[in-house]
């Protein structure tokens, strides 16, 4: 189980967090870090959860903070009819609520980790305090890719658990599902 979340993180970090990272340095350029990251996601099952969970960040954002920029930015977002994948959106905002970059990065990676044990913990797989244990053991890991991950750019965003890819490419054909992807 943890090499299985290690992975995935290792992923996250290397596919998605790069655009998490560009986003937040440069959100003029968001339509270009939405298009990359949805040409990016070639598994139907995982672009489609990107941009739900990316809709879902702005709209929720948009309707607590309610700041001007990023009622801006959901204007925009809107009008432009872009993709709204998770991790531009992520970084995007991030910057708008002045979050710094290391912060940013290290966010979004906690965000991975605790998506991944608390997933492990409904599927009962493991129980809540073992996956707190779990959590804890591959948080130091989870900082150590969010360091590495700060010099790169989105053409250095790659695909490091193909096996990953193609199994959560099969959700839609499973009989019953307990998440939404």
């Amino acid at each position: 189980m943890l090499s299985f979340i290690e992975s995935a993180m290792s992923q996250a970090a290397h596919g998605a967090l790069p655009l998490v990272i560009a986003a937040h340095r440069d959100g003029d350029r968001f339509i270009e870090w939405d298009r990359l990251c949805d040409a990016m996601l070639s598994n139907h099952v995982a672009n489609r959860a990107s941009r739900t969970q990316g809709q879902s960040l702005l709209s929720a954002v948009h309707r607590i903070h309610g700041r001007p920029e990023i009622s801006s930015f959901h204007v925009m977002v809107r009008q432009t009819k872009c993709p709204c994948h998770l991790a531009p959106i992520f970084g995007t905002i991030a910057a708008h609520i002045n979050f710094g970059e290391q912060q940013t990065a290290r966010l979004f990676l906690f965000c991975v980790l605790r998506g991944l044990v608390s997933s492990a913990v409904r599927l009962g797989i493991v129980g809540p305090m073992e996956a707190q244990s779990m959590q804890a053991k591959l948080f130091p890991r989870a900082e150590q890719l969010a360091v590495e991950a700060m010099p790169t750019t989105p053409s250095d965003a790659a695909q490091t658990a193909p096996i990953l890819d193609l199994l959560q490419g099969t959700q839609d054909r499973l009989y019953s599902r307990l998440f939404q992807s």
